[in-house]
């Protein structure tokens, strides 16, 4: 039996980090990661298109839609960096788990959540990439945490053109930058 040590959080989000020497590339631990969704045709699908990306490609930071929060999963020097929904026992499907850390409770204090927003990740299921955007950055320039489309509710995210969108939907916002140019005017981004 494993033992947490280091941060311990009742958060409903998770972060840790895996040994390098467990899982070949982000891809491989992806799809070890997408079965404990239980989402059954839509994991297979996932599985699949994540299997068919290009050899460079599954070196690259992944994400992935799961239960209340989404999955993002990059490579760093030391480890594979997981941040995560709390709602699995991950060491009983991961193998290589050698640090716990707080989640996103406790913001960039937690270095495995701080890598999170430095990264563009890859949504196979949407086909989309985006970096993450802090929720303190979001409310910097007044955009809101999730997509506002009442069947949709995605994170928001800065698009490899510099768009914040809705990582789920593709939707564009615009916010109002708070900081003001010399001339005491408010723009928008």
């Amino acid at each position: 039996m494993k033992i947490r040590t280091g941060f311990v959080s009742n958060s409903s989000t998770s972060s840790f980090i895996i040994s390098l020497s467990a899982y070949g590339n982000v891809a491989e631990v992806a799809v070890a990661m997408i079965p404990a969704r239980e989402w059954d045709e839509r994991d297979d699908e996932l599985i699949e298109k994540i299997e068919n990306m290009k050899p460079d490609m599954k070196e690259e930071p992944i994400a992935f839609a799961s239960c209340n929060y989404d999955t993002y999963i990059s490579k760093e020097e030391d480890g594979y960096y997981i941040d995560t929904c709390n709602n699995h026992e991950w060491d009983d499907v991961l193998e290589g788990i050698d640090e716990y850390g707080g989640g996103g409770d406790y913001g960039n204090e937690d270095r495995v959540h701080a890598a999170r927003t430095g990264n563009q990740y890859y949504w196979p299921e949407r086909e989309r990439s985006a970096t993450p955007v802090s929720y303190d950055e979001l409310e910097r320039i007044q955009l809101p945490s999730w997509c506002t489309d009442q069947h949709c509710y995605g994170g928001i995210g800065i698009d490899p053109s510099g768009n914040h969108i809705c990582i789920r939907c593709g939707k564009i916002y615009k916010g109002v930058n708070k900081h003001e140019d010399t001339h005491g005017i408010h723009f928008e981004l």
